[in-house]
C-alpha cells in the first residue's frame, strides 16, 4: 500500500477514541477506515521531511501543517522553506505579523530600522515575523518539547496495538518483529521507496536467461539478483510487507486467421508477503510460448514462479494455453486462478495438486504443462525423442523447462510450458502450479491453462490478463 493511503490520525482523547491512531485507510479493502471525525487531524503518514523540503540549514519537524512538514529557519532566513534572507529582526518582545510593501539594501554589518532598503532593487509584498533576538532562539523553542513529547507518545500508542494484536501469544520476539515492520511503514529513518520490476531479460523460447547483463543496473535491484540455470534469485535488502504482483506468460498462436486474436492468456496473481531481509527468493519469470507462423499448433506459455528458499511456493501465475486453429475464445485456454491447471478446450483434464498434467492420448497431441512438483506429460508417441507429438514442460522443482516440438520449434515456454507438434496436432498445455492440460489434435482447439497459486494478504487475481508476450513479477516495499 503507498504512503498516501495510510495516516496517522491526531486528536481528543475519550472513550471512543486515543490520542494517537495508526489506520489503514485502504479505500478498497477497509470502506469504513478514515471516516473524518470532529476535533481530529488527519495527515498522510510519508514523511515529507525526506524530501529535503527546507533550505539553508533549516530543521525540519514533521507535522504542525496541513502540508505534513514545517520548517524552522536558521538566524538570518525566513520563509515558507527558509528560501528568504531577512534583512531586519524586531526588537519588541511580542510577536506580531504585519503585511507591507519594502525595498531592501545590501547591509553587511547589522540590521537596519524596520522598513530598510536593500540594494537589490527587488520590490515585493511580505510577511515580517517581528520576534525577540535570541541566539539561541532554536534551544529555546517550546517546539521541540512537543515533537519529542508527541513522538514518544505515538511510540507508546504503537507499541500498544502490536500488543493488543498479539494479546493470544505474547511472544516477546514477535512483538519486536512487528514493531521493526511498522517501523518501516512508518518511515521513521526515512527508507528510499522500494520496487523492483524483474523480467525474462530478453530470453526466449523453452530455456530461461543465461546472463543478467545491464538489465537491472540503477535499478532499486542492481546488485541483488544473481542467476541460477535461468532462475533469478533475489536477496532482500530490508525486512518488511511487500506487494508482489506475478504474471504468466501467454501461449503460442499458429498461423490461423484468429488465432493470436484467441491466444491463450497469462493470469495475474497480487498478494502481499512479509519478507526478511537476507533471505534468498527464487524467481522464475515465465516465456511465451512458440509461434507457428507456417502450420498449425502452438506452445505453452510459461507460469511466473516466486518461492521461498528452495521449495516453498509464495505465489505463482499459471502461463496461457498453446492454440490450434483456434476460431474463437474458449476459457480453458486461459491460465486460471484455481490452483487446478484448466481443461482444454474439446480434451482431457488438467493437473492438479502442484502436480503437471498427466493425460496425453492422442498420437499427435501437444504436451502437458508443468506444475510445480512435477512436470506434464507428453504426447502419445512423444517416445521421449523428437517422434510424434509435443513433449511435457518440465515442473519448477525440475527445472521449469519447456517442453519439445517436432516442428517449426513451436516449444513451450520457460516455466513449464508444453511443447506442439508443430504440424497440426495439438497445442501445449500452460505452466503453472498445476500444468494445463495438453491439447488434442483437433481443428479449433487448444492447450488448456497453468492453475495458479496465491499464499498472500489483500489478494488481487485475475485469470485472462497477459494477452501477449512474456511474464513479470513486480515486488514493491510497502
Amino acid at each position: 500500500m503507498e504512503d498516501r493511503c495510510k495516516s496517522i490520525n491526531m486528536g481528543p482523547e475519550d472513550k471512543d477514541k486515543v490520542l494517537c491512531q495508526i489506520s489503514d485507510s485502504d479505500h478498497v479493502q477497509h470502506p469504513n477506515d478514515l471516516k473524518p471525525t470532529e476535533g481530529f487531524t488527519y495527515r498522510g503518514m510519508e514523511n515529507k521531511c525526506c524530501l529535503s523540503m527546507c533550505h539553508k540549514n533549516a530543521t525540519c519537524l514533521v507535522g504542525f501543517t496541513d502540508k505534513g512538514y514545517k520548517c524552522v529557519c536558521q538566524a538570518g532566513y525566513k520563509g515558507e522553506h527558509c528560501e528568504k534572507g531577512e534583512d531586519h529582526y524586531a526588537t519588541r518582545s511580542k510577536r506580531k505579523v504585519t503585511t507591507e510593501r519594502i525595498k531592501t539594501v545590501k547591509n553587511k554589518n547589522r540590521c537596519k530600522k524596520k522598513n530598510s532598503e536593500n540594494n537589490n532593487n527587488d520590490d515585493y509584498n511580505r510577511i515580517i515575523y517581528s520576534a525577540p533576538k535570541n541566539k539561541n532562539y532554536g534551544a529555546q523553542n517550546p517546539v521541540w518539547l512537543l515533537v519529542a513529547l508527541l513522538f514518544f507518545h505515538c511510540s507508546l500508542c504503537l507499541l500498544r496495538y502490536v500488543v493488543k494484536k498479539n494479546k493470544q501469544t505474547s511472544d516477546g520476539k514477535e512483538i519486536v518483529r512487528k514493531l521493526q515492520l511498522y517501523q518501516v511503514e512508518l518511515n521513521l529513518f526515512c527508507p528510499s521507496a522500494f520496487k523492483a520490476v524483474l523480467t525474462n531479460l530478453n530470453a526466449t523460447g523453452r530455456y530461461g536467461p543465461t546472463s543478467l547483463g545491464s538489465h537491472y543496473k540503477g535499478q532499486d535491484h542492481d546488485g541483488q539478483v544473481t542467476l541460477s540455470s535461468g532462475i533469478q534469485q533475489w536477496t532482500v535488502p530490508y525486512t518488511g510487507d511487500y506487494r508482489i504482483e506475478a504474471i504468466g506468460a501467454a501461449g503460442g498462436y499458429d498461423r490461423g486467421i484468429n488465432s493470436s486474436q484467441y491466444r491463450g492468456r497469462g493470469a495475474r496473481m497480487i498478494g502481499t508477503f512479509c519478507l526478511n531481509k537476507g533471505e534468498v527468493i527464487q524467481i522464475l519469470v515465465g516465456q511465451e510460448g512458440g509461434i507457428n507462423k507456417r502450420s498449425f499448433a502452438s506452445g505453452g506459455g510459461g507460469g511466473t514462479f516466486v518461492v521461498r528458499g528452495a521449495d516453498s511456493p509464495l505465489i505463482i501465475a499459471g502461463g496461457g494455453g498453446g492454440t490450434e486453429h483456434v476460431l474463437s475464445r474458449h476459457k480453458g485456454c486461459d491460465a486460471s486462478t484455481n490452483t487446478t491447471g484448466n481443461p482444454e478446450y474439446r480434451s482431457w483434464s488438467g493437473g492438479s495438486n502442484g502436480h503437471g498434467a498427466q493425460i496425453a492420448d492422442d498420437y499427435f497431441s501437444g504436451g502437458g504443462g508443468g506444475g510445480f512438483y512435477s512436470s506434464g506429460r507428453s504426447g502419445k508417441y512423444f517416445n521421449g525423442t523428437k517422434g510424434n507429438g509435443g513433449e511435457g514442460g518440465k515442473g519448477f522443482l525440475q527445472g521449469g523447462v519447456g517442453g519439445r516440438a517436432v516442428y517449426h520449434n513451436v516449444v513451450g515456454g520457460f516455466g513449464g510450458g508444453g511443447g506442439a507438434y508443430g504440424r497440426g496436432g495439438g497445442g501445449g498445455g500452460g505452466g503453472g502450479y498445476s500444468g494445463g492440460s495438453s491439447g488434442d489434435a483437433r481443428y479449433d482447439s487448444c492447450g488448456g491453462g497453468g492453475g495458479s497459486y496465491n499464499d498472500g494478504n489483500n489478494q488481487d487475481n485475475a485469470c485472462c490478463y497477459s494477452t501477449a508476450g512474456h511474464g513479470q513479477v513486480t515486488i514493491t516495499l510497502l
